[in-house]
């Protein structure tokens, strides 16, 4: 059924299947990003879309920054930059979600992550 669909979109991409994912996804009534009311970009979708390397899209859907908008978006750009190889677009961005989510442990290790690889 439909209102399983991001819970599939979820399970799928805990297992890497990106690809899988986004079908799930799409299959369950996501259009542009969102579902069916969602007032937010879905952040399953949004993992597996980076997931699967379609970072120009991913980048399309999140758009430029707006005043009103969920803290988590800019973490998606900020993965989402520094997997298109836009190093410093990806600091500013994470700086922008740190900025709201100071705390966000795991969050600031996943970017030490990413920055090792670099």
């Amino acid at each position: 059924p439909e209102n399983y669909a991001p819970l599939r979109c979820m399970a799928h991409g805990k297992l890497g299947q990106w690809q899988s994912a986004i079908r799930a996804a799409r299959n369950g009534g996501l259009r542009r990003g969102r579902y069916d009311g969602a007032p937010w970009l879905s952040p399953n979708y949004l993992l597996a879309m980076i997931g699967a390397r379609k970072i120009t899209e991913t980048l399309r859907l999140l758009g430029k920054p707006k005043a009103v908008e969920p803290a988590f978006y800019d973490w998606f750009r900020g993965v989402a930059f520094h997997h298109a190889g836009s190093i410093d677009q990806a600091q500013q961005a994470f700086e922008r979600y740190f900025y709201a989510w100071p705390g966000d442990m795991l969050g600031l290790a996943e970017v030490n992550e990413l920055e090792k690889g670099t």
